[in-house]
């Protein structure tokens, strides 16, 4: 019950501090999103007046990215909350002029679908987490497809409100001033940035949400997810500057991590696909690669990353693409001294090494759901020694291990004592 009442306190929390820009009252200049002004309406002897909006452009650019921050963790609840709060502060008569989002049934909307996804956390432990699996993969399809929405739609339309682009003109030396039309671009261009960096950031965790067997594990996600988001919505509320600095923290958090966030974010894409067209029903091809995505367990390879795992005499070889593109990187794995298997799933069978000193076998690739029902299959084609039962998940401790194998960015003790050259291949 209490866990209930957290996540739906939160909701106007979010809703006060993502709006909280547009709340502002006139005579407060820190708080305004004022419509900036064309500098060639100053004349001499308004000096001030220009100085007063060339502040208030910034006031109003700093907002911009504030909200946009703001709306890319959470791209659904984000446009609602946005839509409905510009809606019910604006005057009946002007609600005509307002744009496309903040009609009511595009909220409303909105908030349906965003409070039903996410209901299921509301079943708590009471159903098991593979029988709300197929929800966990529609509310991720709902986070890609809003986010995407917001990005193309929601935030340049906010950007041209507040730097509309007005038409080239001729200055006195005959030369053509673009400015008024390339800054609201310009500006259009870095929102976009900062909203897709911070959003497939947070983004990873609900990649993590799809793979994670347990409960325990998918509600503290969510409680962290949440308690971020609403301390941000806090800071928007009570100051807009401390929301910026808040701000410029969570972008320069989010962009070193970006690395770590977009190989998630592949898993999340092809896991998502092999769901929705069943693709483990399917026979294996001839000459089909088998492919997964490396833990922290293979040799001098970032965890997550995603390629193909072939057999070469006695060693397995990893063949993969950082961004996916450009020149391949490989890892080997010498198993002479090592035991080699498969290690069935329910969602996604992995490939397990051991050596003498390991305490238990430990997965070096978590292969795509597309081969969950080819374990012999796989087995055959990279020669491995057996194939091992699923690993069943129980009790808090093992949940928290797992979040933290799956979290963690350093290489494991098992994969620092493999000596793996890395080779580059085109």
């Amino acid at each position: 019950m209490m866990k209930r009442l957290i996540k739906f306190s939160l909701i106007p929390l979010i809703a006060m501090g993502l709006a909280a820009p547009l709340s502002a009252q006139d005579g407060d200049e820190a708080r305004s999103l004022p419509v900036p002004v064309p500098t060639d309406a100053a004349t001499e002897g308004d000096e001030q007046e220009l100085n007063d909006t060339e502040f208030g452009q910034a006031v109003a650019l700093s907002q911009t990215i504030s909200t946009t921050t703001g709306v890319a963790m959470s791209p659904m609840l984000g446009m609602g909350v946005l839509g409905a709060w510009r809606y019910f502060e604006t005057d009946a008569a002007l609600r005509g002029e307002l744009p496309w989002y903040t009609l009511p049934w595009v909220w409303g909307l909105c908030f349906g679908i965003f409070v039903l996804l996410k209901s299921k956390d509301t079943l708590g432990f009471a159903v098991p987490e593979i029988a709300k699996k197929p929800i966990t993969v529609l509310d991720d399809i709902q986070e890609k497809a809003s986010a995407a929405i917001v990005a193309l739609a929601v935030v340049p339309t906010t950007v041209l409100e507040q730097f509309p682009a007005t038409t080239p003109t001729t200055t006195g030396d005959g030369t053509l001033a673009i400015a008024p039309v390339i800054i609201p671009v310009l500006i259009i261009v870095l929102c976009v940035a900062v909203f897709f960096v911070v959003w497939l950031t947070f983004h990873a965790f609900s990649s993590i949400k799809v793979l994670s067997p347990s409960a325990i594990v998918n509600s503290t996600i969510s409680l962290i997810k949440g308690v971020i988001v609403a301390a941000y919505a806090a800071f928007l509320a009570i100051n807009p500057w401390i929301a910026l600095v808040a701000a410029l923290a969570i972008i320069i958090v989010c962009a070193l991590i970006f690395g770590w966030a977009f190989r998630w974010n592949v898993f999340g894409f092809l896991f998502v696909k092999d769901f929705l067209t069943n693709a483990s029903n399917d026979e294996l091809r001839d000459g089909e690669s088998i492919r997964g995505f490396s833990t922290r367990h293979f040799p001098g390879v970032k965890p997550r990353s995603y390629g193909r795992l072939t057999r070469d005499g006695d060693e397995l070889v990893f063949a993969y693409s950082p961004w996916l593109i450009g020149p391949k990187l490989k890892s080997r794995i010498p198993l002479a001294d090592l035991d080699s298997s498969v290690r069935k799933g329910i969602l996604m069978p992995s490939v397990t090494i051991e050596n003498a000193e390991s305490d238990r076998p430990h997965s070096v690739v978590d292969l795509r759901m597309r081969f969950r029902n080819h374990d012999e299959a796989v087995q055959q084609r990279l020669q491995l020694d057996s194939i091992s039962p699923n690993l069943v998940l129980s009790g808090m401790k093992a949940s928290w291990q797992w979040l933290k194998e799956q979290v963690r960015r350093g290489s494991s003790a098992i994969a620092d004592a493999i000596d793996t050259p890395i080779s580059s291949s085109t």
